[in-house]
Formats: C-alpha cells, sequence, structure tokens
C-alpha cells in the first residue's frame, strides 16, 4: 500500500524535476518558518522565491500548503507569510518544494487520474440460479462500462454463493474496504493483514475491532425471488477466524425471516472454524446474509474465511475449494446486453455453480478519490507516477509560454519533451500491467485541466 503522498512524492523525484523532497530540522516558532539543514550554503537567497511549500505529514489539513516568500541559503532557512503553522513539533516527515507551475492540489488530481486509468485483471464469481438467464454485472461490477472492460468468462462447479471467501478482495481507499462486505458498529475498526498472525489461506485477512459497540461486517449474497429454488433448502455457513479473546468472535446467516450463528469462537489465539445451517424459509424469504461478528467484549477478530454454500456439511472439495473451471466462448455460451451490461446466458448451468468473471479494474473508480495525505492504494509507486507527470505536464507542455514569468515559460519548453516521453511510457506500463490486454474503455490520455498555471 503506498500513501498520496508517496505517489505525489515518487512523481516529483523523477525528471524534470518538477519539486524537491526535503526533511525539515525545525519549523521555528511563531509557525513561519522551515529550516533544511541540508541546504545550507548550498543555494543562493531566493532560490525557492514563489515556490509552493508542502508538508506532506502535517497533522492538520491547515497545515498543508503554505508559498514560500523568501529562503536565507546561509541558513538554509524558508519563510512563508500565511498562517503560521499551528504545529511546529518535527516529527517523522518531510516538506515538498514545488515549482509555481505544480501546486500540491494539481498532482494531487493527477494522481487520481492515473489510478483511475490503471488497471489490473480482476476476478470474482456471480452464484447461478435456476430460471436465471441474465446477470446485471454493471451492478455488480461497477468499472464493467462495455464488453471491453471483461477479460474472460468461465463455469465453476462449486457450491459457494457468496463473494470474497478468502478476504483478499480490498479496494478503494485505504484498504479499509474489503470487497462486498458493509462494516458497521460505532467506533468499529476493519484493516487488512498479513501477518500475525499469518491468514489461514491467501495474502491476507480482515481485522475486526470492537471499540464500545458490537460490531458486524455483512455482505449480502442474494436476494430471494418469487418461487426461487432455495425455499426449504439447507445452506451451510461456514467462517475460520483468529481470537485471543474467548466468547466474542461468530458468524452468522440470515434469510431475511430467522437468524442462525455459529458457536463462539475460543479465544485460543488460534484459527478455528465454525460452521452453522440454516434452512430456507419455505414461504417468504427476503435477503440471504451472512455477516462476522464482534459482540459484548471490546476485542479483535481475523477473519480469514467467510462463506455459504448449498452444502450441508463440508466436504473435502469444499475444503480445498477444489472445482473445475470450464472456459465459456462468447457468442456460442453467452452474450452481452449493453442496455445494462448484463451477461445473458444461452443455456442454462446450474446450480450449484458459479460465473467467474475475470475483468479489467482501476484501482479507483471514478466516484472514488485519495484526498487524505495518508489515504492509500494499493498499485504500483512507479506506474502511478509516470501517470502523474504524464498529467501534470499537459497543461505546462501545452501553455502559451508567452504568457509565463521567465522562469516559467523555460520550464514550460524543458517540460514538452518530457510530457511525450511520459504520455508514451504511462500508456506501455498500463498494457503490461494488464497482461497486454485491451485498453481499458473510453481511455483518453489527457489529464484533466490543471487548476492554475
Amino acid at each position: 500500500m503506498a500513501a498520496l503522498s508517496a505517489f505525489r512524492q515518487h512523481a516529483i523525484r523523477l525528471p524534470p524535476g518538477i519539486g524537491r523532497v526535503y526533511t525539515p530540522a525545525s519549523f521555528g516558532a511563531p509557525g513561519l518558518t522551515v529550516v533544511v539543514n541540508a541546504l545550507i550554503g548550498l543555494l543562493a537567497s531566493g532560490a525557492f522565491e514563489r515556490q509552493h511549500l508542502v508538508r506532506a505529514g502535517a497533522l492538520t489539513s491547515a497545515d498543508l500548503d503554505r508559498d514560500v516568500s523568501s529562503f536565507a541559503g546561509s541558513t538554509g532557512t524558508f519563510t512563508h507569510n500565511q498562517t503560521a503553522y499551528s504545529d511546529v513539533t518535527v516529527g517523522t516527515e518531510t516538506i515538498e518544494l514545488l515549482q509555481e507551475a505544480f501546486p500540491r492540489q494539481t498532482l494531487d488530481d493527477a494522481v487520481n487520474w492515473a489510478l483511475q486509468k490503471l488497471t489490473r485483471e480482476h476476478a470474482d464469481i456471480v452464484p447461478l440460479r435456476y430460471g436465471i438467464d441474465r446477470y446485471p454485472l454493471r451492478a455488480l461490477f461497477p468499472w464493467i462500462l462495455d464488453p471491453s472492460s471483461v477479460q474472460s468468462v468461465a463455469y465453476r462447479n462449486s457450491p459457494v454463493l457468496s463473494r470474497n471467501r478468502y478476504m483478499q478482495g480490498w479496494n478503494g481507499v485505504s484498504a479499509a474496504n474489503v470487497d462486498s462486505y458493509t462494516l458497521a458498529g460505532t467506533g468499529a475498526v476493519l484493516s487488512r493483514i498479513s501477518a500475525s498472525p499469518t491468514p489461514n489461506k491467501g495474502e491476507y485477512a480482515a481485522s475486526v475491532q470492537r471499540v464500545g459497540a458490537d460490531v458486524t461486517l455483512t455482505q449480502t449474497v442474494l436476494q430471494f425471488h418469487l418461487n426461487d429454488w432455495m425455499r426449504s433448502r439447507t445452506l451451510l455457513l461456514v467462517m475460520v477466524g483468529y481470537s485471543a479473546t474467548a466468547s466474542i468472535l461468530r458468524a452468522s446467516i440470515s434469510d431475511g425471516v430467522g437468524t442462525q450463528n455459529t458457536s463462539l469462537h475460543s479465544g485460543g489465539s488460534t484459527f478455528e472454524r465454525l460452521t452453522q445451517t440454516i434452512t430456507v424459509d419455505p414461504t417468504a424469504p427476503t435477503t440471504l446474509t451472512i455477516a462476522g461478528q464482534i459482540n459484548t467484549t471490546n476485542g479483535i477478530g481475523i477473519i480469514s474465511q467467510l462463506y455459504v454454500a448449498d452444502a450441508t456439511a463440508i466436504s473435502d472439495a469444499l475444503e480445498e475449494d477444489a472445482y473445475v473451471e470450464t472456459p465459456l466462448e462468447r457468442g456460442r455460451d453467452y452474450w452481452f446486453d449493453q442496455s445494462d451490461m448484463s451477461l445473458r446466458l444461452n443455456r442454462n448451468y446450474g446450480p450449484p455453480g458459479q460465473l467467474v468473471i475475470k475483468s479489467y479494474r482501476p484501482y479507483l473508480l471514478e466516484t472514488e478519490r485519495l484526498s487524505a495525505q495518508t489515504d492509500t492504494a494499493d498499485a504500483p509507486l512507479v506506474h502511478v507516477a509516470y501517470g502523474v507527470l504524464a498529467s501534470a505536464l499537459e497543461a505546462v507542455a501545452f501553455a502559451d509560454l508567452s504568457s509565463l514569468s521567465p522562469a516559467e515559460a523555460a520550464l514550460g519548453a524543458r517540460v514538452r519533451g518530457y510530457y511525450q516521453d511520459y504520455v508514451q511510457k504511462f500508456d506501455k506500463l498500463m498494457r503490461q500491467h494488464q497482461n497486454e490486454g485491451p485498453l481499458p474503455p473510453a481511455f483518453r490520455l489527457r489529464a484533466p485541466p490543471a487548476r492554475r498555471i
């Protein structure tokens, strides 16, 4: 995971040098100066005037942005004439000095743009239903805008009905959003872990903490419909969880009429499998949901697996997830209704069974944004940094240089060559990152307008 500030600073350090990153030695009282020992005696006074001064590690957003009014080369001291910093304690932070044409907001916009354009392969499942040949992909996967967003479709003879069984899907801002689940509970804390303890299966697990109020991590699996084949059917709920506190961690399953709970975790600091069956109401079930719960006492539960299956007991195949995946062919086996991007099957494949949908998913949706400097994303630093420069350099590269100050005009002339280079490099990295697949839909390599020059 990399933070917003890390993506920005990686881009700053690349040519053509739109800024610099330093470690501050002190913030002088009353919060109007910054001292950088590494610059003492190296540059002439006035070298950084009118540049943007950014405190990426500021405790409050109000301390984030200032503009340099003067620089004393003999002491390495920057002065600004804006609102004094409210916090003058030097922690483990950095400062950024940005060229006048590249304010922090422009670079942050470019980071988000790059994260929205950079895609990677994503695999997820859709449970098959009797009598249903239409599966609305866009409603389940909002990044699937048209058929070019879908890499492949396969049939898998698995009885698992829920998604993200192994808690491997984490997306959105700060990795606090585990795919297909919703966290509820005042003060609740959800985080992704990869060690201490090592997940039971897969790279990650979900750590759920209760702080004062009971916590649920819930997935809506499906909506029951009239004459649903699942009425009166017995389903199996399974959780593999870990806790050091006795009797706080369990799982639950509901059909909208009744709810069943697993037994409670013993608190023995080991992974335990907790199971429970439910017989779906025969007359009026509404919504099938599953949830991990932390109840009664403050503490942490680790969820490595959580799923519901069309089964009455755990078999070897279900335990090992050992099911056959058969590729489907577009046209012969399925087609797309592009009015709502529904996948339409040409014949009945189940249930039990799943459709395995592999698609090109952006690191951020168009509706998502890294805004706080500590907001994070899973994307590779280098790829995003090249995208940042492809976006941020555009406004300067195509600006009317006659309208700029001499220093900014010189920068604009130098930037033009770099701009084309970063456009090509980002395009290449995008393709490599999705295994030379097609470009995402509606791809464009023109950045949003810069805030100012």
